[in-house]
């Protein structure tokens, strides 16, 4: 997985090149962040370790959709924090 940081209209935007669901669930969840799972509904639920839980995305899907990445990231501290005038 790749990541791209920009900025666009003075906000750094990261967005993820090509990255699939199995390697969030388990490259980037379970081994990087440490995740356990939590519980188990309609999709599994991994506590990570800085205490936040994440919802793992379905793997129904081949590829994570941006709203998929971008929550996942926020949970894990990953993004900056927009720039204050």
């Amino acid at each position: 997985m790749y990541w791209i940081d920009w900025a666009k209209g003075g906000k750094s935007v990261l967005v993820p090149n090509v990255a699939s669901v199995s390697e969030i669930n388990n490259d980037f969840i379970k081994r990087y962040l440490a995740g356990v799972q939590d519980h188990h509904s309609d999709h599994s639920f991994y506590r990570i370790d800085n205490g936040e839980k994440v919802k793992l995305p379905n793997p129904h899907r081949a590829d994570l959709s941006n709203r998929e990445f971008h929550n996942i990231i926020g949970k894990a501290g990953c993004m900056r924090p927009a720039k204050s005038h």
